[in-house]
């Protein structure tokens, strides 16, 4: 094998590390933070989990619901054809022609609030949407034929590849729907009180989140260790094929990795902790300060 090829299995072995890598971080993300009653959020990184709620909410466009955030796209059906080329084991090669059906977004919409309440048993926490990632839930998928769209006549039409057949879909992040939020609060100088200001906004429960994550990242980390601990065996056998000296490199390598990879994660948890509690302490502090002026 090449020098090139096993260097180039190497560097896949570590492109999927550093995928591994921020793929558990995120993961940790979620799981490093505890979920904090929404009248007890503090100054610093939060999670809050509730019911969505708006004095003012809007209503979507197509299922007349109460949202705080919403998006409606309607997709048209089109007909399309492309050439396709095959070889055989001769050498030679054949080409033919294929018809397909593809949905082509026609219209789009959508509607959001610039903030709005998590509402818990223990009260509410104002939350700022801002740019937040919004995960929602889908309200609405349907698909119809309104041949009152395709052009009139015959020849018109068969030169449209229109097929008259059209798909709407309408995603909600519906008021009383149940949410998690993840943010950095931040406390409101005029009510004294904090404000989320979200990354994270969920419909889906945060234990799919993190499932998802997490069997990311395992198969990532698989595929990390045996590409990088194949591509270490191979170039330090250099012309030659590996031996058990050359194996346990390749083993030893990636083993190294993973523990310095879970020293370096154990000491960033661990700053994230104490600057999470100086935080909490801060606001206590400003709180308690409030308390003494009035």
């Amino acid at each position: 094998m090449e020098i090139e090829a096993r260097l180039a299995i190497l560097a896949v072995g570590l492109v999927l590390t550093w995928a591994a890598w921020l793929t558990d971080r995120h993961r940790r993300a979620l799981t490093d933070v505890a979920t904090t009653p929404a009248a007890a959020v503090f100054a610093g990184h939060n999670e809050v989990a509730g019911r969505a709620w708006s004095a003012a909410p809007l209503t979507s466009h197509r299922g007349r619901v109460h949202s705080i955030w919403w998006t409606y796209e309607l997709e048209e059906e089109r007909t399309h054809t492309r050439t396709v080329t095959t070889s055989d084991g001769k050498g030679g090669t054949n080409s033919r022609t294929e018809t397909y059906r593809q949905f082509h977004t026609v219209d789009e919409r959508s509607g959001s609030l610039p903030a709005l309440e998590v509402v818990d048993s223990s009260g509410t926490v104002t939350v700022q949407l801002g740019g937040a990632k919004v995960v929602p839930r889908r309200n609405l998928r349907e698909e119809f034929k309104d041949d009152s769209r395709l052009p009139e006549g015959f020849f018109k039409r068969m030169f449209d590849n229109r097929t008259g057949k059209y798909r709407e879909t309408e995603e909600v992040v519906a008021v009383g729907d149940r949410i998690f939020v993840i943010g950095d609060a931040v406390l409101d100088q005029d009510t004294a009180a904090p404000v989320l200001r979200a990354s994270l906004v969920s419909t889906r429960s945060e234990a799919s989140h993190v499932g998802n994550r997490a069997a990311a990242a395992f198969l990532l980390a698989l595929l990390a260790v045996g590409a990088t601990g194949a591509g270490t065996a191979l170039i330090l056998a250099v012309d030659q094929d590996p031996g058990p000296l050359h194996v346990a490199a390749g083993v030893a390598v990636p083993a190294i990795g993973l523990f310095v990879a879970w020293l370096v994660t154990t000491y960033n948890r661990l700053r994230q902790l104490a600057q999470s509690i100086g935080k909490a302490r801060s606001l206590v502090d400003v709180q308690l300060r409030r308390r003494h002026d009035l």
